[in-house]
């Protein structure tokens, strides 16, 4: 039975995070860019040594089912995208000739990955002059002033903030920005990516393995670093795979990039 490497990259992460400055938005589309890996467990149910990579926006796995293959370069993009606006998705498929991938073949994908790329995608809330504009977005507008990403961000937030407040009553008082900024109102973006991950992939004997040692070796220098500043002074928004991207109380700044284990 043949088998295809699959490959997927998420584009514009950053981008729509970070569309706005309302804390309640970032931390709702921190959540929905979280979710996208559980999703795709959900939707493909393929076995997790199936799975080679499925962190921080990208995903590499095995399927030895084309017709199961077909459906999720189909329809996965579409549902993401969906939930998502703004955010866009390459694929690419390799037809494996063993039945582990070679070097290789993680370099031939990686190729036809950087080709998807770099091809334009039309955004899902096109604009065209007839439509109302968000005022602070200036996307077509869907109801109170809201577009649909921000609508979706706002519902994710939403759905997180309760799972939290059951367990930190206090936690209501910090949906805003100001309450994590410092006393001159500044704050600190600190944004932290592996280097030359592309290149080393393709030499690994054990993808998956890496993959898990590196996203607990990411997790457990966030919470060594985090000692320094005040839990309720700091926001995690990417956290997983080579990436992480916080927000913080901008005296902490220093603290945290510079903290040692």
């Amino acid at each position: 039975m043949a088998k295809y490497l699959y490959g997927a990259s998420i584009q514009g992460i950053q981008d729509f995070i970070f569309k706005t400055n309302q804390l309640q938005e970032i931390v709702g589309a921190s959540e929905i860019v979280k979710n996208i890996e559980q999703e795709f467990r959900d939707f493909t149910q393929i076995s997790n040594d199936n799975i080679l990579l499925n962190a921080a926006g990208n995903i590499k796995a095995i399927f030895d089912d084309e017709e199961k293959l077909k459906k999720v370069v189909l329809e996965f993009p579409k549902m993401i995208m969906q939930e998502a606006y703004g955010i866009t998705i390459s694929q690419a498929v390799v037809k494996m000739e063993g039945d582990k991938q070679t070097p290789e073949e993680i370099n031939m994908l990686e190729k036809k990955l950087k080709i998807q790329r770099n091809k334009p995608s039309l955004p899902l809330d096109l604009s065209i002059n007839i439509l109302k504009h968000a005022p602070k977005t200036a996307r077509p507008q869907i109801e109170k002033d809201m577009d649909m990403a921000t609508k979706q961000k706002r519902d994710a937030y939403a759905d997180w903030f309760k799972k939290v407040i059951e367990n930190e009553a206090e936690f209501e008082k910090s949906k805003e920005l100001s309450y994590i900024s410092n006393g001159k109102n500044k704050i600190a973006v600190i944004h932290a990516d592996g280097n030359g991950l592309g290149q080393l992939i393709p030499k690994l004997s054990n993808i998956s393995k890496f993959s898990k040692s590196l996203n607990e070796a990411t997790t457990e220098a966030y919470e060594v670093a985090k000692k320094k500043v005040e839990n309720d002074k700091i926001r995690k928004i990417i956290l997983g795979g080579d990436d992480m991207t916080i927000i913080c109380d901008a005296n902490y700044a220093l603290s945290f990039i510079f903290r040692r284990i």
